[in-house]
C-alpha cells in the first residue's frame, strides 16, 4: 500500500476502536511527540546560559514568528535579552524601542513625532546595554499575512510584557487553556494596526489571536512544562503538562484533515491532534510502518 492508503486505512482503524483504547493511544504518541520537543528545549537551555526565563522568551518570539520569521526572531532574542526586556517592562515605549531598534525595524519607517521618540529611546538604551541591532535584511516584511508581520508581532509581545511581566515562573503556573492566553493578552496601540506594514492599507488584530496562542500553549508552555519537569525530576509539572493538553482544542491543519473523519471527528484535544502529527511527520512520511503502533494493531501483529 501506498502512504496515502496507509493513512486512511490507519484512519479508519482509529475512528473504529474503543475511545478508551484510542486515548490510550493517542497519550502515548503525544509524549513521544513532546519529549522529542523537550530535547530541543534543553539544548535551547544549555545554549542560552542555563537561564529558563530567557529560554521561555526565546521559544516565544521564535513561534511567534513563525515560519518566516522564526529564526530571525531567535536571533533577536539574543541581541536584546529576557533581562533587558524584564528591566524596561515598565514603559511600553521602552520595550518597543528595543525589540524594534534590536530588530533593526525603526529605521524602515517614516519618521513622524512616535518614531523619532521610538529612535531617540533606542539610542539611550542601545548605548545602556551594549546592543548591536539585526539587519532589517534577516527579516521578511513583504508577501506574508498582515497578521503575522514581524513588527505587529513585536509590538504585541512588547504590550503583552507591558501588561503582564513574562517569567518562567509564570508559565509553570499555567493549568488551563486561559492561563495560556493571559501571558500574551496585551494590546497593540492603534498607531501600530495603521503602521506596520510599508505602504500597505493591510489591517490586523491589536490582540495575538486565539490560535497562535493556543498554538504557543502547544509548542512553547507544554513542552517546556515537561522538560523542566524532567530535569527537575518534579512529577506533577509532568502532570500539568498532560493536563493543559487536554485544555486546549485540537488543531486544524493539513495534515490534522487526513487524519479527521468530519462527521465523527476523533482529534478533540491537542493531545490527540499533536498525537496525528506525530505519526504523520515520524511513521508516514518516512515509511515507518512496521515502527508505527497503529499499523502494528491494525494488523493485528
Amino acid at each position: 500500500m501506498g502512504v496515502l492508503e496507509n493513512i486512511l486505512a490507519c484512519a479508519a482503524y482509529l475512528g473504529d476502536v474503543d475511545a478508551e483504547e484510542r486515548t490510550q493511544i493517542f497519550e502515548r504518541l503525544f509524549k513521544e511527540r513532546v519529549n522529542i520537543k523537550r530535547e530541543s528545549i534543553m539544548r535551547t537551555y544549555k545554549d542560552m546560559g542555563e537561564d529558563w526565563n530567557q529560554t521561555l522568551y526565546t521559544l516565544l518570539l521564535k513561534y511567534l514568528g513563525s515560519t518566516h520569521n522564526g529564526e530571525a526572531m531567535e536571533q533577536l532574542s539574543r541581541v536584546v535579552s529576557y533581562n533587558m526586556i524584564a528591566k524596561e517592562r515598565g514603559a511600553l515605549l521602552n520595550i518597543e524601542a528595543l525589540l524594534l531598534g534590536g530588530a533593526g525595524l525603526l529605521d524602515l519607517y517614516t519618521e513622524d513625532s512616535y518614531i523619532r521618540a521610538l529612535k531617540e529611546e533606542f539610542i539611550h538604551l542601545q548605548a545602556k546595554y551594549n546592543i548591536t541591532p539585526l539587519s532589517a535584511e534577516v527579516w521578511r516584511l513583504h508577501y506574508i499575512y498582515p497578521n503575522t508581520h514581524p513588527t505587529l508581532r513585536l509590538v504585541q509581545f512588547a504590550a503583552s510584557v507591558h501588561q503582564q511581566a513574562l517569567s518562567f515562573d509564570t508559565a509553570t503556573e499555567c493549568r488551563t487553556r486561559k492561563d495560556v492566553h493571559k501571558i500574551l493578552s496585551g494590546a497593540a496601540s492603534e498607531y501600530w494596526l495603521e503602521h506596520f506594514a510599508f505602504g500597505s492599507n493591510a489591517t490586523a488584530s491589536a490582540h495575538i489571536g486565539a490560535f497562535t496562542k493556543d498554538l504557543l500553549g502547544i509548542n512553547v508552555i507544554i513542552p517546556i512544562l515537561v522538560a523542566n519537569g524532567v530535569f527537575m525530576e518534579n512529577s506533577e509539572l509532568i502532570s500539568r503538562a498532560l493536563n493543559l493538553a487536554k485544555n486546549i482544542p485540537a488543531e486544524d491543519n493539513r495534515y490534522i484533515k487526513m487524519w479527521q473523519n468530519p462527521a465523527a471527528p476523533i482529534a478533540i484535544s491537542a493531545i490527540d491532534s499533536q498525537a496525528m502529527l506525530h505519526l504523520h511527520r515520524t511513521y508516514c512520511e518516512n515509511n515507518l510502518c512496521k515502527a508505527c503502533l497503529i499499523w502494528v494493531k491494525r494488523r493485528g501483529l
